[in-house]
């Protein structure tokens, strides 16, 4: 696979998580709850790539952007170091300039962009829909991811795990927690070597709710790593085997955790030589496919 390949791949992910929130589009839509800031962010990277799926997201952050969380998508983007990304400021320019929200851009002149009227949300039921519809339910705030992970899980989640995964900050999810303590929607059940652990409380109406038949994934750290290792794939196209393998090895290294969290299998680091080279070729090229499976 290539690297125009593997960018065509990502951008078929993104095709079907928009389409689960509300772009009409040809795919079969994300059923996995979707996580709009994370969403913009990979579709802002993938610039002019697919030019219909950048002009079909602005459509949906036109007309829904009221639902997306500008402070977490400053802060998604910037975890990536793309804050003062020239693509990511120019489909956030863009976005403003169409009459959606400001978001924040800096100085940057919007793409030229035409309205497709693709955009069809009158309802948020749907797993895909899970975090939105908390959103309009509970605010467009740390309440609504926080009580999404929450319900997703069926076991206690140690606070430091649910600032990792939700991308707020610890001190916004630390005075989140205390007001759904307050409400009797969490409880804190543990103060292990891990620290605090919380959980949805079993009177809180919102388990109520059940729970989305897939897990909310940590879209930000899946989609960024998916993006890097594009430059992987580059690599194996334009490098010799011995710099892939230093390059993939380190690249399974750094994303070890991510890959655990979502259960992706990965290339054994112990391996050497031609083997791993050859493992982690193949395993590379096929790594936004598993990210389409996830959404799924």
């Amino acid at each position: 696979m290539t690297a125009d390949q593997a960018l065509a791949a990502l951008a078929r992910v993104a095709w079907r998580q928009w389409t689960g929130i509300g772009v009409t589009g040809r795919i079969s839509p994300a059923t996995a709850p979707v996580d709009p800031e994370a969403l913009i962010v990979l579709t802002a990277r993938l610039g002019n790539h697919d030019a219909r799926l950048r002009d079909a997201a602005i459509d949906w952050c036109v007309a829904a952007g009221h639902l997306v969380n500008g402070s977490r998508l400053t802060r998604i983007a910037s975890e990536a170091g793309l804050r003062s990304d020239p693509d990511v400021q120019q489909f956030l320019a863009t976005v403003e300039h169409a009459g959606g929200p400001a978001w924040g851009a800096r100085g940057v002149a919007p793409a030229p962009y035409s309205g497709r009227g693709k955009v069809s949300l009158s309802s948020l039921a749907g797993d895909a829909r899970f975090i939105l519809r908390l959103r309009a339910s509970v605010g467009v705030n740390a309440r609504a991811d926080i009580l999404a992970r929450l319900l997703a899980d069926d076991e206690a989640v140690a606070i430091t795990d649910l600032v990792a995964a939700t991308h707020f900050t610890r001190t916004n999810i630390d005075k989140t927690l205390a007001v759904l303590g307050l409400a009797g929607h969490v409880e804190v059940i543990s103060s292990g070597e891990r620290g605090r652990k919380v959980r949805l409380a079993d009177g809180s109406p919102f388990r109520a709710w059940g729970r989305p038949a897939s897990p909310v994934y940590d879209w930000p750290d899946l989609f960024d790593m998916a993006m890097r290792s594009v430059e992987i794939v580059q690599i194996a196209d334009q490098q010799p085997d011995a710099v892939f393998g230093i390059e993939a090895r380190s690249f399974i290294e750094r994303w070890h955790k991510t890959l655990v969290d979502a259960h992706i299998p990965s290339p054994p680091t112990s391996m050497t030589g031609s083997a791993f080279v050859a493992t982690a070729r193949t395993w590379t090229s096929a790594l936004p496919g598993v990210l389409d499976r996830l959404s799924h």
